[in-house]
């Protein structure tokens, strides 16, 4: 039941992926390619650029109890 449920919420989120690429009526240029490579970039801004920042920006204090200095 359990794998069901995760099936489900898998297809439901990678359908919104891809509708969000799906360029609205009111999208002015009526340039496609244009459309998607502005919702790509900030899918990549927010699903790449915003973890590697908190990772470079980290605290010394955020380091877990019993994990060894890696810097």
């Amino acid at each position: 039941m359990l794998g069901l449920l995760c099936g489900v919420g898998f297809v439901a989120s990678l359908a919104a992926l891809l509708v969000g690429f799906v360029p609205p009526s009111q999208f002015e240029s009526g340039n496609t390619a244009l459309y998607v490579a502005i919702v790509a970039a900030g899918a990549l801004g927010l699903g790449l650029l915003v973890p590697y920042l908190f990772y470079r920006l980290r605290k010394p204090t955020w380091q877990q109890p019993g994990e060894a200095s890696s810097s």
